[in-house]
């Protein structure tokens, strides 16, 4: 499946699931986990990084998070340097503003 299917599949998803819920901006709280991962980061393996990442998102985000369902996405089906864009590309469908995170632009290519 190529990159623009999986985004308007992702998109079409993160469309209903935003409009079902009026929750705070899970993608803003998703930075603020890199941000921690960031400075936190000491000479974490790809897999303690990722475990790191699900720990705290399964704290604070609801299991159903269009934040967390879009990571899981990118993380498990995008190539590494494709993550960030689309991942990016979600968000903004997601809570509809530009929408920027340099420490998800930066990690997210090394889960």
């Amino acid at each position: 499946m190529n990159t623009t299917i999986k985004l308007l599949l992702l998109s079409f998803a993160l469309m209903i699931l935003s409009s079902c819920s009026n929750k705070m901006n899970d993608f803003d709280l998703m930075c603020d986990f890199f941000d921690t991962l960031a400075m936190e980061n000491k000479n974490m393996t790809s897999s303690q990084k990722a475990t790191f990442i699900n720990e705290l998102a399964a704290k604070k985000l609801s299991s159903d998070s269009p934040a967390l369902e879009s990571l899981k996405a990118v993380v498990g089906f995008e190539p590494a340097e494709g993550r960030y864009s689309l991942y990016k590309d979600a968000a903004e469908v997601t809570i509809k503003k530009d929408w920027e995170c340099a420490s998800i632009k930066k990690q997210l290519k090394m889960l």
